[in-house]
């Protein structure tokens, strides 16, 4: 569920939610209560990943690096998200040589949309424990946020833009720009890679398509001049794992 929010949210960053951008933002904020979202923020953060995709100075880098079992038990044992946290201000301000406070860095971490969102998050533990009585939905609630919510975001970017690693173990390897179009199919299009989300790589040619309008356009360029090339982009989550992580 959270991580199906987060993609809506990336809806909103692109201004596809509403028509109107005030209405637009307000519906993260809100939204960004059960991710700890806030939209100046994570507009900025994602709007360097469309720039500087495919380099080193990329702001959404999960995909560079390895999925191996050191970097698994990172995002299982809640530390991903703590490192993610430490380093937001230095994902906002690009320019490296700025230096900034301590005081600045919590503002960034802890800011009043962060603040809503930990009121949030307690109130629904507390319906759990007082009203529910069940531990195992406290649980289930806590560890779906700091480890399964992570996770699935980062996973979703490393199958739209980690290169395979038949690739990667190539000697001068250089990083490059990889995005992929995804299926159609319910889990594709529903589960994990929601509100358009399946359809990257159109996504990244054109950010301002609507994610309502991304097959049309994939069907539509599967008929012109670049047919080869959209059909080289096409693949599926499960085998692009595999040759992410094994090939």
């Amino acid at each position: 569920i959270l991580h199906n929010i987060q993609n809506i949210i990336h809806a909103v960053i692109h201004f596809n939610l509403h028509i109107d951008k005030n209405v637009n933002d307000n519906i993260c904020n809100l939204l960004g209560l059960f991710t700890a979202t806030e939209i100046n923020q994570v507009r900025k953060i994602h709007m360097v990943h469309h720039i500087k995709n495919g380099t080193l100075d990329d702001t959404e880098y999960s995909y560079i690096y390895p999925l191996n079992f050191k970097k698994i038990l990172s995002y299982f044992s809640g530390l991903e998200i703590l490192k993610y946290l430490l380093s937001i201000d230095k994902k906002i301000n690009e320019d490296k040589n700025v230096k900034i406070s301590n005081v600045e860095k919590l503002k960034y971490i802890f800011n009043s949309q962060r603040f809503f969102s930990l009121i949030l998050h307690l109130t629904i533990i507390s319906f759990l424990i007082f009203y529910m009585k069940n531990i195992y939905l406290v649980f289930a609630w806590v560890y779906g946020f700091i480890a399964f919510l992570p996770f699935f975001n980062s996973l979703q970017n490393i199958l739209e833009h980690a290169e395979e690693k038949k690739f990667k173990n190539i000697k001068n390897y250089k990083i490059k720009p990889v995005n992929r179009n995804f299926g159609s199919g319910f889990i594709s299009k529903y589960i994990f890679g929601n509100f358009g989300s399946n359809k990257h790589a159109i996504h990244h040619w054109e950010p301002s398509v609507h994610f309502l309008n991304l097959e049309k356009t994939e069907k539509f360029l599967q008929n012109t001049s670049i047919r080869n090339i959209i059909i080289e982009k096409k693949s599926t989550y499960l085998d692009t794992l595999k040759k992410v992580l094994f090939n």
